[in-house]
């Protein structure tokens, strides 16, 4: 059996021991407790470093004993992970080669420097291990898990790309200069760790592009049922509307008609026309009627369904809202952000217990081809902001679609969103 350096030995057994910790910071979900993962985690570590010794004490320091350390050390490894790990697909494969080819760059980075023959290999190593796994729990850690956690792309497909470039940094870099006992050529280790950074910024700027496509998609899936109702809504309060005018113009008919029954005496036909127009009355009575703020029916909609709410909840509402004449933003999606806006508010003065004088208030005025919006509402709490929308928090499950919509609309249209707190009052200001 061909000898080799002890040194160069013990830099192929440390390789594993030193990419554990990356594992463990890539993956999130485990089968057991933190306080048992981590012990179990310096139990596969100490097994690793034990069985690294243990081969060398029986074969000693040679390229077979160097190969089975190299080869059963991630076996087993692999297969503790598997039994520890909830992850059963593509996500976890993509950990582990993310893991490789990790190490693989702190190889070829410390082979352009040392020789893999000399024991400064090893403390090279370990510092650029510990300097790089840093860097990966600052930096790296939560937008890769945030990646890995949506689940949008198929990653038993796409671990073959960091795959291939593992093998071509293992094949041009780090196996020519172990195999020559040379140190690893500069400029093609560079572009190939590079390359490496840059295949992972792609991946998550691509990954959240998905991600945005598909809250777009979900966002307008939303607004169609929305606006749907809306629309049918709309209708049926313009149709209430027309019947009112309707029967307000055919009031003077009726009242003549009585008057002249009255007057020839003719009791029973007056009695007829009675029946008919309070059979008429009942009838509007289920009709809501549409109040006109704007002249759109659908945004009239929304504001009078808004107003009955506040009513019958003892809410002051106030509204007044100019419209530009050229609106760049589509109304009916304006409709729909004023829905949420208003019903956010209102459900917000139902639950305030401090405020002598509970109000909502909408105004709006044109800013040449955009609005001008604020709707404010009596508040007296603490303000919880998203740090993604910058709209109010609801951290109960199911609930927060409302302040979504909202923050999408002015995102699709490159408006302005602000949320603050004065006097006693929740102000919302969009500007779109």
């Amino acid at each position: 059996m061909t000898e080799i350096t002890v040194w160069r030995y013990f830099a192929t057994s440390i390789t594993l021991p030193l990419v554990i910790p990356i594992v463990f910071l890539l993956i999130s979900t485990w089968r057991f407790p933190p306080k048992r993962m981590n012990r179990i985690f310096l139990e596969i570590e100490g097994g690793m470093v034990g069985l690294g010794l243990l081969i060398y004490l029986l074969l000693g320091p040679t390229v077979i004993s160097a190969w089975i350390a190299g080869t059963l050390l991630p076996v087993i490894c692999t297969i503790a992970f598997l039994a520890c790990c909830e992850l059963r697909d593509g996500r976890l494969a993509f950990i582990l080669v993310t893991a490789g080819l990790d190490t693989s760059i702190c190889d070829a980075l410390t082979t352009v420097f040392v020789q893999r023959d000399h024991f400064l290999w090893i403390l090279l190593k370990v510092l650029i291990t510990v300097l790089q796994t840093l860097l990966i729990w600052k930096f790296c850690r939560k937008p890769l898990l945030e990646m890995l956690d949506e689940n949008q792309i198929k990653w038993g497909q796409v671990v073959w790309v960091p795959l291939f470039l593992w093998i071509s940094l293992v094949a041009f870099c780090v196996y020519p200069a172990v195999a020559e006992s040379r140190r690893a050529p500069v400029f093609p280790t560079l572009v190939l760790c590079i390359t490496t950074v840059l295949l992972y910024v792609m991946l998550y700027r691509f990954q959240r592009a998905i991600r945005q496509q598909a809250e777009i998609q979900k966002y307008n899936a939303i607004l169609r049922s929305e606006v749907g109702f809306l629309e049918k809504e709309a209708a049926q309060a313009e149709a209430a509307s027309q019947s009112v005018r309707i029967f307000r113009h055919d009031m003077r008919h009726f009242i003549r008609l009585l008057r002249s029954c009255l007057a020839s005496g003719n009791l029973g036909h007056a009695g007829e026309i009675l029946d008919r127009l309070e059979e008429n009355t009942a009838a509007l009575g289920g009709l809501g009627v549409l109040h006109r703020y704007t002249g759109n029916p659908i945004l009239d909609t929304v504001l009078t369904q808004a107003a009955a709410r506040a009513e019958q909840a003892g809410i002051r509402f106030i509204v007044g809202l100019e419209l530009p004449k050229f609106l760049q933003a589509d109304v009916t999606e304006l409709a729909v952000v004023i829905s949420n806006a208003l019903e956010n508010a209102l459900t917000a003065v139902d639950k305030e217990t401090e405020t002598k004088e509970p109000h909502v208030s909408l105004f709006g005025k044109p800013c040449g081809t955009q609005l001008l919006l604020e709707i404010s509402n009596s508040f007296s709490g603490p303000l919880r902001l998203d740090p993604a929308t910058g709209l109010p928090s609801n951290q109960k499950e199911g609930h927060g679609y409302g302040t979504r919509s909202i923050f999408n609309f002015v995102q699709k249209y490159h408006g302005v969103l602000e949320c603050t707190t004065q006097e006693e009052e929740f102000i919302l200001k969009l500007l779109v």
